[in-house]
């Protein structure tokens, strides 16, 4: 990894603590509605920025809001599929 790929992706990583220090004061999460209106493709990359950086709350938050619209039991953020997934932590 050359020196400008890795200044690109410490810039990325401060942008995502940022917006992850913001999004845990403001928790836009709790309005189910912008999350649980996309679609897994676009909620998971989230997931895993946020994840990436630390900031396992808002991950979280993101997580349970868009599993509001998840139906299926096999979908990956199914809240069926998310309680198994913390028991396993536990």
């Amino acid at each position: 990894m050359d020196n400008e790929e890795n200044n690109l992706n410490r810039y990325i990583a401060d942008c995502a603590r940022d917006l992850a220090a913001a999004w845990s004061v403001s928790m836009p999460y709790e309005q189910t509605e912008i999350f649980s209106n996309m679609s897994c493709g676009e909620a998971t990359p989230l997931i895993a920025l946020f994840s990436a950086v630390g900031a396992f709350d808002v991950a979280e938050g993101v997580m349970d809001a868009h599993a509001t619209s998840d139906y299926e039991e096999d979908d990956e953020h199914h809240p069926l599929y998310l309680e198994h997934k913390r028991a396993e932590r536990v």
